[in-house]
């Protein structure tokens, strides 16, 4: 019996290391038969995770640089140096910048008049397009604003009258309502 016993171990062993054997021999084949195909999604991989690191790096090096500008406008608005650069580098910063100091630029109208020249984000524009003070989305904005201070401030009554002010057909409504149950929670 112990004969028959080993016997049937070897059979096994040896049919074990036969399909071990028949797959690698497999891989070996596919691997030969698809190598290029292999070797260029290995090599596209390389390429994309490279360009994706390289953009992500100059998107940061030049948020910092446009920031870094903003913040210098921020201490010398009349810096026509630092405008013109911020206006070059990004007309959004550019334009919002303009809308915040209005009142403390000397040239304020010749530089608005420009801004209809840039390229700038459709949102910003139909801002800068339309009266500040007509504007329902900017005053419903503007009520979503001062109740989010408010609710900061932990004057959770007033924020709720603020709120329930903004109708239910705006497009804010539902930001609205998640800060109604917000309620000054951080």
């Amino acid at each position: 019996m112990a004969l028959k016993d080993d016997i049937k171990a070897i059979k096994t062993d040896l049919s074990t290391e036969e399909q071990m054997i028949e797959n690698f021999i497999k891989g070996e084949r596919f691997f030969r038969k698809y190598k290029y195909y292999i070797l260029a999604l290995v090599l596209a991989l390389a390429v994309y995770f490279v360009y994706d690191y390289v953009s992500a790096m100059i998107y940061e090096k030049n948020t910092k640089a446009n920031n870094e500008i903003y913040a210098n406008l921020m201490q010398d608005p009349n810096n026509a140096q630092n405008l013109d650069l911020l206006k070059e580098k990004n007309a959004n910063l550019y334009a919002l910048f303009l809308l915040a100091h209005e009142k403390d630029m000397s040239d304020f109208e010749v530089r608005f008049a420009e801004l209809e020249k840039l390229k700038l984000d459709p949102l910003l524009t139909s801002i800068l397009k339309s009266d500040l003070n007509n504007s329902t989305f900017l005053r419903n904005y503007n009520k979503l604003l001062q109740a989010f201070e408010l609710l900061e401030e932990g004057k959770i009554e007033q924020a709720q009258l603020l709120l329930a002010q903004i109708p239910a057909t705006s497009e804010l409504r539902e930001l609205a309502n998640n800060f109604k149950h917000y309620k000054g929670i951080k």
